[in-house]
Protein backbone atom coordinates (compact mmCIF):
# COMPACT_ATOMS: atom_id res chain seq x y z
CA UNK A 1 0.00 0.00 0.00
CA UNK A 2 2.79 2.15 1.03
CA UNK A 3 4.26 1.51 -2.52
CA UNK A 4 1.24 2.15 -4.34
CA UNK A 5 1.00 5.63 -2.63
CA UNK A 6 4.47 6.60 -3.54
CA UNK A 7 4.03 5.66 -7.05
CA UNK A 8 1.23 8.04 -7.14
CA UNK A 9 2.81 10.85 -5.40
CA UNK A 10 5.94 10.51 -7.76
CA UNK A 11 3.52 11.10 -10.84
CA UNK A 12 1.48 13.33 -9.35
CA UNK A 13 4.61 15.67 -8.65
CA UNK A 14 5.83 15.18 -12.36
CA UNK A 15 2.28 16.49 -13.66
CA UNK A 16 2.21 19.67 -11.09
CA UNK A 17 5.24 20.15 -12.17
CA UNK A 18 4.44 20.33 -15.68
CA UNK A 19 1.28 22.24 -15.46
CA UNK A 20 3.17 24.74 -13.68
CA UNK A 21 5.90 24.98 -16.37
CA UNK A 22 3.11 24.93 -19.03
CA UNK A 23 0.86 28.26 -17.18
CA UNK A 24 4.53 29.91 -16.73
CA UNK A 25 5.65 29.51 -20.61
CA UNK A 26 3.70 32.32 -22.48
CA UNK A 27 4.48 30.52 -25.77
CA UNK A 28 3.65 27.16 -24.52
CA UNK A 29 -0.21 29.30 -23.35
CA UNK A 30 -0.09 30.67 -26.47
CA UNK A 31 0.31 27.08 -28.10
CA UNK A 32 -2.83 25.85 -26.23
CA UNK A 33 -5.33 28.49 -27.06
CA UNK A 34 -4.27 27.84 -30.56
CA UNK A 35 -6.86 25.21 -31.53
CA UNK A 36 -9.85 26.77 -29.70
CA UNK A 37 -9.17 30.44 -31.67
CA UNK A 38 -8.36 28.80 -35.22
CA UNK A 39 -11.99 26.68 -34.62
CA UNK A 40 -13.62 29.92 -33.75
CA UNK A 41 -12.29 31.55 -37.00
CA UNK A 42 -13.90 28.98 -38.68
CA UNK A 43 -16.97 28.45 -37.35
CA UNK A 44 -17.76 32.18 -38.68
CA UNK A 45 -15.23 31.48 -42.34
CA UNK A 46 -17.18 28.10 -43.26
CA UNK A 47 -20.86 29.55 -43.78
CA UNK A 48 -19.53 31.96 -46.22
CA UNK A 49 -17.22 29.72 -47.81
CA UNK A 50 -19.80 26.82 -48.27
CA UNK A 51 -22.28 29.84 -49.61
CA UNK A 52 -23.39 28.71 -52.78
CA UNK A 53 -26.20 31.92 -53.61
CA UNK A 54 -25.59 33.59 -57.31
CA UNK A 55 -25.37 37.56 -56.22
CA UNK A 56 -26.16 40.45 -59.04
CA UNK A 57 -25.45 43.80 -59.24
CA UNK A 58 -28.90 45.52 -60.09
CA UNK A 59 -29.60 49.16 -61.59
CA UNK A 60 -32.46 50.59 -58.78
CA UNK A 61 -34.63 51.81 -61.88
CA UNK A 62 -35.55 48.29 -62.96
CA UNK A 63 -39.12 47.18 -62.49
CA UNK A 64 -39.46 46.09 -58.76
CA UNK A 65 -41.65 43.09 -60.34
CA UNK A 66 -38.01 41.72 -62.68
CA UNK A 67 -35.97 42.70 -58.75
CA UNK A 68 -38.53 40.52 -56.99
CA UNK A 69 -38.15 37.24 -59.66
CA UNK A 70 -34.25 37.97 -59.94
CA UNK A 71 -33.80 38.17 -56.13
CA UNK A 72 -35.82 34.17 -56.57
CA UNK A 73 -32.51 33.60 -57.73
CA UNK A 74 -29.69 35.02 -55.73
CA UNK A 75 -29.18 38.21 -53.62
CA UNK A 76 -29.78 41.57 -55.31
CA UNK A 77 -27.07 44.78 -54.61
CA UNK A 78 -29.33 47.82 -55.77
CA UNK A 79 -26.97 50.76 -57.30
CA UNK A 80 -28.14 53.85 -59.61
CA UNK A 81 -27.12 54.65 -63.00
CA UNK A 82 -24.98 52.35 -65.74
CA UNK A 83 -21.44 53.73 -64.73
CA UNK A 84 -21.61 52.55 -61.37
CA UNK A 85 -22.81 49.33 -62.18
CA UNK A 86 -19.97 48.88 -64.35
CA UNK A 87 -17.56 50.34 -61.86
CA UNK A 88 -19.11 47.48 -59.47
CA UNK A 89 -18.76 44.77 -61.94
CA UNK A 90 -14.97 45.31 -62.38
CA UNK A 91 -14.33 45.06 -58.73
CA UNK A 92 -12.81 41.64 -57.67
CA UNK A 93 -15.22 39.39 -57.02
CA UNK A 94 -17.43 37.70 -60.07
CA UNK A 95 -20.30 39.50 -59.91
CA UNK A 96 -22.74 40.91 -63.00
CA UNK A 97 -24.67 43.39 -63.31
CA UNK A 98 -28.09 44.33 -64.82
CA UNK A 99 -29.35 47.25 -65.98
CA UNK A 100 -32.01 48.76 -68.77
CA UNK A 101 -30.39 49.31 -72.50
CA UNK A 102 -32.63 50.72 -75.22
CA UNK A 103 -35.49 50.03 -73.13
CA UNK A 104 -34.69 46.39 -72.07
CA UNK A 105 -32.51 44.80 -69.72
CA UNK A 106 -28.82 43.87 -70.13
CA UNK A 107 -26.81 41.49 -68.13
CA UNK A 108 -23.08 42.58 -68.48
CA UNK A 109 -20.05 40.58 -67.44
CA UNK A 110 -16.63 41.26 -66.59
CA UNK A 111 -15.21 38.89 -69.06
CA UNK A 112 -12.81 36.85 -66.61
CA UNK A 113 -15.30 34.58 -65.08
CA UNK A 114 -15.04 31.18 -65.46
CA UNK A 115 -17.61 29.71 -68.19
CA UNK A 116 -19.66 27.16 -66.15
CA UNK A 117 -20.52 30.75 -64.04
CA UNK A 118 -21.53 32.73 -66.69
CA UNK A 119 -23.91 30.03 -68.22
CA UNK A 120 -25.52 29.50 -64.72
CA UNK A 121 -25.96 33.69 -64.23
CA UNK A 122 -27.40 33.85 -67.86
CA UNK A 123 -29.82 30.87 -67.39
CA UNK A 124 -31.08 32.53 -64.02
CA UNK A 125 -30.99 35.61 -66.16
CA UNK A 126 -33.19 34.57 -68.73
CA UNK A 127 -35.49 32.76 -65.94
CA UNK A 128 -36.02 36.09 -64.02
CA UNK A 129 -36.64 38.05 -67.62
CA UNK A 130 -39.41 35.34 -69.25
CA UNK A 131 -40.68 34.16 -65.99
CA UNK A 132 -40.21 31.05 -66.43
CA UNK A 133 -37.93 28.30 -64.50
CA UNK A 134 -36.05 27.05 -67.35
CA UNK A 135 -33.03 25.91 -64.81
CA UNK A 136 -35.34 24.33 -62.34
CA UNK A 137 -34.39 21.21 -61.00
CA UNK A 138 -35.52 18.00 -58.44
CA UNK A 139 -33.59 17.46 -55.36
CA UNK A 140 -33.38 14.76 -52.31
CA UNK A 141 -31.85 15.62 -48.68
CA UNK A 142 -29.41 13.20 -46.82
CA UNK A 143 -31.04 15.15 -43.64
CA UNK A 144 -26.93 15.66 -42.83
CA UNK A 145 -27.14 18.92 -40.16
CA UNK A 146 -23.56 19.38 -41.18
CA UNK A 147 -21.57 19.82 -43.79
CA UNK A 148 -18.27 17.61 -45.13
CA UNK A 149 -16.29 20.64 -45.42
CA UNK A 150 -17.07 21.59 -41.50
CA UNK A 151 -16.94 17.83 -40.51
CA UNK A 152 -13.21 17.54 -41.91
CA UNK A 153 -12.09 20.66 -40.61
CA UNK A 154 -13.13 19.93 -37.57
CA UNK A 155 -11.75 16.61 -37.14
CA UNK A 156 -8.26 18.02 -38.54
CA UNK A 157 -8.54 20.82 -35.75
CA UNK A 158 -9.26 17.72 -32.78
CA UNK A 159 -6.40 15.75 -34.35
CA UNK A 160 -4.36 18.90 -34.01
CA UNK A 161 -5.01 19.34 -30.27
CA UNK A 162 -3.53 15.45 -29.97
CA UNK A 163 -0.57 16.71 -31.21
CA UNK A 164 -0.33 20.12 -29.41
CA UNK A 165 -1.35 18.10 -26.25
CA UNK A 166 1.82 15.55 -27.03
CA UNK A 167 4.18 18.56 -28.08
CA UNK A 168 3.29 20.40 -24.61
CA UNK A 169 4.31 17.61 -22.96
CA UNK A 170 7.21 17.36 -25.20
CA UNK A 171 8.31 20.97 -24.59
CA UNK A 172 8.61 20.13 -20.75
CA UNK A 173 10.82 17.40 -21.63
CA UNK A 174 13.35 19.66 -23.37
CA UNK A 175 13.61 22.08 -20.93
CA UNK A 176 14.08 19.61 -18.52
CA UNK A 177 17.14 18.76 -20.71
CA UNK A 178 18.09 21.99 -21.18
CA UNK A 179 18.92 23.08 -17.47
CA UNK A 180 19.94 19.24 -16.76
CA UNK A 181 16.69 18.79 -14.39
CA UNK A 182 16.38 15.84 -15.98
CA UNK A 183 20.15 14.10 -14.35
CA UNK A 184 17.58 14.66 -10.73
CA UNK A 185 14.72 12.94 -12.62
CA UNK A 186 17.69 10.23 -13.27
CA UNK A 187 18.87 9.39 -9.67
CA UNK A 188 15.36 9.75 -8.24
CA UNK A 189 13.22 6.88 -7.29
CA UNK A 190 11.33 7.60 -10.21
CA UNK A 191 10.78 4.85 -12.94
CA UNK A 192 11.11 4.95 -16.49
CA UNK A 193 7.06 3.50 -16.40
CA UNK A 194 5.83 6.39 -14.30
CA UNK A 195 8.02 9.12 -16.16
CA UNK A 196 6.17 8.07 -18.66
CA UNK A 197 2.64 7.64 -17.82
CA UNK A 198 2.71 10.97 -15.68
CA UNK A 199 3.87 12.63 -19.20
CA UNK A 200 1.28 10.97 -21.19
CA UNK A 201 -1.13 11.53 -18.49
CA UNK A 202 -1.32 15.36 -18.70
CA UNK A 203 -1.19 15.35 -22.61
CA UNK A 204 -4.24 13.18 -23.07
CA UNK A 205 -6.21 15.16 -20.70
CA UNK A 206 -4.66 18.37 -22.04
CA UNK A 207 -5.74 16.78 -26.06
CA UNK A 208 -9.05 15.87 -24.35
CA UNK A 209 -10.38 19.27 -23.03
CA UNK A 210 -8.99 21.18 -25.60
CA UNK A 211 -10.42 18.66 -28.40
CA UNK A 212 -14.03 18.58 -26.73
CA UNK A 213 -14.07 22.83 -26.29
CA UNK A 214 -12.69 23.03 -30.19
CA UNK A 215 -15.65 19.88 -31.24
CA UNK A 216 -18.61 21.51 -29.68
CA UNK A 217 -17.28 25.07 -31.35
CA UNK A 218 -17.62 23.49 -34.95
CA UNK A 219 -19.90 21.04 -34.72
CA UNK A 220 -22.25 21.77 -31.45
CA UNK A 221 -24.28 18.59 -30.23
CA UNK A 222 -24.22 16.83 -34.00
CA UNK A 223 -21.21 14.13 -33.00
CA UNK A 224 -20.82 11.63 -30.17
CA UNK A 225 -19.23 12.71 -27.50
CA UNK A 226 -18.82 9.49 -25.53
CA UNK A 227 -16.82 8.04 -29.22
CA UNK A 228 -14.95 11.02 -28.81
CA UNK A 229 -13.75 10.59 -25.35
CA UNK A 230 -13.08 6.85 -26.46
CA UNK A 231 -11.25 7.71 -29.26
CA UNK A 232 -8.81 10.23 -27.53
CA UNK A 233 -8.12 7.76 -24.44
CA UNK A 234 -7.12 5.07 -26.81
CA UNK A 235 -4.90 7.21 -28.62
CA UNK A 236 -3.37 8.20 -25.42
CA UNK A 237 -0.64 5.75 -26.46
CA UNK A 238 -0.03 7.84 -29.68
CA UNK A 239 -0.29 11.47 -27.58
CA UNK A 240 2.74 10.05 -25.60
CA UNK A 241 4.65 8.99 -27.98
CA UNK A 242 4.59 12.17 -29.82
CA UNK A 243 5.53 13.77 -26.49
CA UNK A 244 8.32 11.42 -26.03
CA UNK A 245 9.55 11.98 -29.78
CA UNK A 246 9.30 15.72 -29.18
CA UNK A 247 11.11 15.32 -25.95
CA UNK A 248 13.55 13.01 -27.04
CA UNK A 249 15.38 13.40 -30.22
CA UNK A 250 15.42 17.53 -29.23
CA UNK A 251 18.18 18.74 -27.00
CA UNK A 252 16.83 22.38 -27.10
CA UNK A 253 13.83 24.16 -28.12
CA UNK A 254 15.10 25.34 -31.52
CA UNK A 255 15.51 21.50 -32.75
CA UNK A 256 12.39 20.82 -31.19
CA UNK A 257 10.56 23.23 -33.41
CA UNK A 258 12.73 21.43 -36.24
CA UNK A 259 11.41 18.14 -34.68
CA UNK A 260 7.41 19.21 -35.12
CA UNK A 261 8.13 20.27 -39.02
CA UNK A 262 8.79 17.07 -39.61
CA UNK A 263 6.54 15.67 -36.96
CA UNK A 264 3.43 17.38 -38.42
CA UNK A 265 2.80 16.41 -41.84
CA UNK A 266 3.53 13.01 -40.88
CA UNK A 267 1.29 12.67 -37.99
CA UNK A 268 -1.83 14.91 -39.99
CA UNK A 269 -1.04 14.82 -43.80
CA UNK A 270 -0.37 11.25 -43.65
CA UNK A 271 -3.87 10.25 -43.00
CA UNK A 272 -5.58 12.89 -44.84
CA UNK A 273 -3.51 11.82 -48.19
CA UNK A 274 -5.19 8.46 -47.62
CA UNK A 275 -8.22 10.15 -48.82
CA UNK A 276 -6.91 10.33 -52.72
CA UNK A 277 -4.98 7.38 -52.92
CA UNK A 278 -6.31 4.44 -54.71
CA UNK A 279 -7.86 1.35 -53.08
CA UNK A 280 -4.86 -0.64 -53.97
CA UNK A 281 -2.45 1.63 -52.27
CA UNK A 282 -4.01 2.69 -49.34
CA UNK A 283 -3.24 -0.70 -47.91
CA UNK A 284 0.84 1.27 -47.42
CA UNK A 285 -0.79 3.30 -44.90
CA UNK A 286 -1.98 0.40 -42.34
CA UNK A 287 0.96 0.00 -40.33
CA UNK A 288 0.50 3.98 -39.31
CA UNK A 289 -1.40 4.20 -36.13
CA UNK A 290 -2.43 7.62 -36.90
CA UNK A 291 -3.91 6.23 -39.83
CA UNK A 292 -6.46 4.16 -37.90
CA UNK A 293 -6.99 7.18 -35.53
CA UNK A 294 -8.22 9.57 -38.59
CA UNK A 295 -10.46 6.26 -39.37
CA UNK A 296 -11.96 6.64 -36.16
CA UNK A 297 -12.30 10.06 -36.12
CA UNK A 298 -14.05 9.52 -39.42
CA UNK A 299 -16.82 7.49 -37.71
CA UNK A 300 -16.93 10.19 -34.85
CA UNK A 301 -17.56 13.15 -37.17
CA UNK A 302 -20.07 10.94 -39.57
CA UNK A 303 -18.03 11.07 -42.40
CA UNK A 304 -19.48 8.96 -44.87
CA UNK A 305 -16.20 6.83 -46.51
CA UNK A 306 -16.24 3.22 -48.96
CA UNK A 307 -13.85 1.40 -46.90
CA UNK A 308 -15.46 2.26 -43.07
CA UNK A 309 -13.77 -0.29 -40.79
CA UNK A 310 -16.04 0.46 -37.73
CA UNK A 311 -15.62 2.84 -34.94
CA UNK A 312 -14.07 0.36 -32.09
CA UNK A 313 -11.77 -1.52 -34.72
CA UNK A 314 -10.01 1.80 -35.93
CA UNK A 315 -9.57 2.40 -32.21
CA UNK A 316 -8.54 -0.70 -31.01
CA UNK A 317 -5.66 -0.64 -33.77
CA UNK A 318 -4.73 2.86 -33.00
CA UNK A 319 -3.97 1.94 -29.66
CA UNK A 320 -2.43 -1.74 -30.56
CA UNK A 321 -0.04 0.22 -33.25
CA UNK A 322 0.47 3.38 -31.11
CA UNK A 323 1.30 1.19 -27.72
CA UNK A 324 4.12 -0.84 -30.01
CA UNK A 325 5.17 2.44 -31.50
CA UNK A 326 5.71 3.77 -27.80
CA UNK A 327 7.97 1.03 -26.81
CA UNK A 328 10.30 1.11 -29.43
CA UNK A 329 10.62 5.04 -28.81
CA UNK A 330 10.97 3.98 -25.21
CA UNK A 331 14.05 1.89 -25.75
CA UNK A 332 15.26 4.11 -28.25
CA UNK A 333 14.68 7.16 -26.20
CA UNK A 334 15.69 5.80 -22.57
CA UNK A 335 19.82 6.79 -22.72
CA UNK A 336 19.12 9.67 -24.18
CA UNK A 337 16.93 10.80 -21.24
CA UNK A 338 18.85 9.19 -18.50
CA UNK A 339 16.02 7.36 -17.61
CA UNK A 340 16.24 4.57 -14.70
Amino acid sequence: MKTRTSIINRIKCIVFKDITSALRDNILAYTLAAPLIISLILKFIIPSVEEAKLKFIVDENLDANLIARIEMYGDVELNKGVNRIIERVEGNDHVPGIYIEDGKPVILFEGNEPSHLVETYKAAFESAIYGVDIIGFNHSSLDKTNSTLSEILAMCVVMMTIFIGGTIEGFNIVEEKDTNSIRAVSVSPVKTWEYVFARGLLAVIISIVVAITSALILSGFSINYFKLVAALFLSGALTTSICLAVGGFASNQITAIAVLKIAMPVYVGLPFLSLFAPDKLRVLFYILPNYWQFQAFKNVFNIASTNDFGFWFSSGLTLVLSSILLLVLIRVLRRRLILR
